[in-house]
This record gives structure tokens, C-alpha cells and sequence, in this order.
């Protein structure tokens, strides 16, 4: 027979669960923070790079930045989404039926939902962006490697 756990396992679970969202968000908004500005110095060394290195890196910007955009609205919307928890508690120890509170459940479970599709975007548009600057990078390091650095065209000249 399966055990049941108490009620309780399920609060505490979800407020893990909530800790651990809050800490890939905020982690995946660190690491975009960083790539991004790894992207702009070396996009500011044109010299360094290929013209293709230099279109990666490019790439690579427009998607961290994405991911920055993507990670901030997430965090505006859980804000949101705690509001209106909070507002629907206060209503139900208030006695507010079932009923009164349904409109401002259905605004939380879409609010959720939107947490999730935000996070996973994110998640998406950072791993992009990584991809694409350790792309540039491997161009730039197997070019100084393999080829004579004269020969490749920079947008230098």
C-alpha cells in the first residue's frame, strides 16, 4: 500500500520548488549578464576576430540580451502572480466563497503558466547565446591555430 503524506509535505515541496525557480532564474540572468558583456569587449577588438567570429558574437549579444528581457518580465511576472496569492488568502481568512475567488485563481494558474514558458525561454535564448559565442571563440582560437592570421579577412581590413 502506498504511504500518503501528510498535507504539509505538499506546502513544503512547493515552497522548494518555488526557491529552486527563483535560483535558475536568477542564476541564468547572471550568466547572460556576463556572457553579454563578454560578447561587447570582444566585439569591441574587431581586430581579433573574422568577420564571421565577429557576426557569431554579434548573434550571440542580440540572444543574451534577449534572455536579459525574457528574465526580467519573468521576474515581473511571479511578482504578479505572488500579488495576487497574497490578495486571494486575504480574501478566502476574509470569507470569501469559492466562487468570489475563482476569476483571481484562474488569473494565478495562468500566471504560472506564463512562469514556466517565460523560464523556459530564457533557459533557451541563454543556451542559444552560449553556443554561439563559444562558436565564435573556437573560430577565432582554431584560426590563430591553423591558418596564418594575415589571411583571414577582419573587419579591420
Amino acid at each position: 500500500m502506498a504511504r500518503v503524506d501528510p498535507p504539509e509535505s505538499f506546502i513544503r515541496w512547493q515552497a522548494v520548488l518555488r526557491e529552486q525557480l527563483t535560483f535558475a532564474s536568477n542564476l541564468l540572468l547572471t550568466f547572460s549578464v556576463a556572457t553579454l558583456g563578454y560578447c561587447l569587449s570582444l566585439l569591441q577588438k574587431d581586430s581579433e576576430l573574422s568577420v564571421s567570429a565577429q557576426r557569431l558574437e554579434f548573434l550571440a549579444a542580440i540572444s543574451q540580451a534577449s534572455s536579459l528581457v525574457l528574465g526580467t518580465i519573468l521576474v515581473v511576472n511571479r511578482l504578479r502572480d505572488f500579488r495576487l496569492a497574497t490578495k486571494i488568502a486575504r480574501r478566502r481568512e476574509e470569507g470569501a466563497t469559492d466562487a468570489q475567488l475563482a476569476e483571481d485563481r484562474t488569473k494565478a494558474k495562468k500566471l504560472g503558466g506564463r512562469t514556466w514558458c517565460l523560464l523556459w525561454l530564457q533557459a533557451g535564448t541563454f543556451a542559444i547565446g552560449a553556443v554561439l559565442v563559444a562558436a565564435g571563440v573556437l573560430m577565432t582560437v582554431a584560426a590563430r591555430v591553423f591558418f596564418d592570421q594575415q589571411q583571414l579577412p577582419t573587419a579591420g581590413g
